[in-house]
């Protein structure tokens, strides 16, 4: 993905993620209003107006959510800008649900506190964004990432 030059976001060179309607790459900040690494997640040029408009529901949605189990934007495009992307938390050294699960090392499966933990969270994120009416377009174990601390934060909404 190409960022635009205009953009204080600069890629880092690394991707971290790619579907067939965007693609997720790490940034940082030129201007240093904000410290750190971010990911940044671009919808793909060409695609039909329909993909756009989700895209930029996908923006509203997630920016009326403030959970700690929900990632959180901290940049976006507006709806008439050509680029299409926002700028969320990355969160490092973190895998996914679905890696963890198949994984042969899998922590959840001898440990009834610890699974319980996991869904209480994920149920805890599923309430917050149905009380204010969104739908997870995706949800799935891949959508679901867990961090060092056994903290999940819900990604990729679907667009």
């Amino acid at each position: 993905m190409k960022i635009p030059p205009s953009l204080k976001w600069k890629s880092t060179g690394k991707t971290l993620g790619q579907g067939g309607q965007a693609s997720v790459v790490e940034v940082t900040d030129e201007t240093k209003e904000f410290s750190g690494t971010f990911a940044l997640k671009g919808l793909s040029k060409g695609k039909p107006k329909q993909a756009y408009e989700r895209f930029t529901r996908e923006i509203e949605a997630i920016k009326q959510l403030q959970h700690p189990s929900i990632v959180q934007i901290i940049d976006h495009s507006n709806p008439t800008e050509e680029f299409q992307f926002y700028v969320m938390e990355f969160v490092e050294g973190v895998k996914s649900l679905k890696d963890i699960l198949s994984s042969g090392e899998n922590p959840y499966y001898a440990d009834a506190q610890k699974s319980l933990q996991l869904f209480i969270q994920l149920t805890e994120a599923i309430h917050a964004w149905s009380e204010v009416g969104i739908v997870h377009r995706d949800l799935s174990l891949g959508n679901v990432l867990v961090l060092s601390n056994e903290a999940i934060k819900v990604i990729d909404f679907g667009i």
